[in-house]
């Protein structure tokens, strides 16, 4: 009976108004800006996401998420196979990679986990 009468107050409004509330619950700007391999994700105005497409072939294949424009998460799919199989983990206020978790083996398990035998930089100007 009270989902009846909610559903009735949004029948009562019309579909155009119901339409106009529910927009006004997800205001926030969400916009993509594409620069060659590379699109941002916005959120509010706010870099949210990165991803990549390292081997050019229309995929993305390295995804950099971003909070209050520190990075926090890197994730990479090393293969091209379209499963993400190495995940990096920023220190806190976007320093540099502290934790890499990776599934060498692509066998979908993660076997290494500890610290970046590699340095992994992504660049604003590539």
């Amino acid at each position: 009976m009270e989902l009846e009468k909610r559903f009735g107050f949004f029948e009562s409004l019309g579909l155009a108004a119901a339409v106009l509330f529910l927009g006004l619950l997800c205001i926030g700007n969400p916009s993509v800006r594409e620069e060659g391999t590379r699109k941002k994700f916005f959120w509010r105005n706010e870099l949210i996401r990165q991803e990549f497409d390292s081997n050019k072939d229309g995929r993305t294949d390295i995804w950099q998420h971003l909070h209050h424009g520190a990075p926090t998460v890197l994730e990479i799919d090393s293969n091209f196979d379209r499963k993400i199989d190495t995940w990096g983990f920023y220190e806190k206020g976007g320093g540099a990679l502290k934790t890499i978790r990776a599934d060498s083996d692509f066998d979908g398990r993660i076997d290494y986990f500890g610290p970046p035998a590699f340095k992994i930089k992504i660049d604003d100007k590539q």
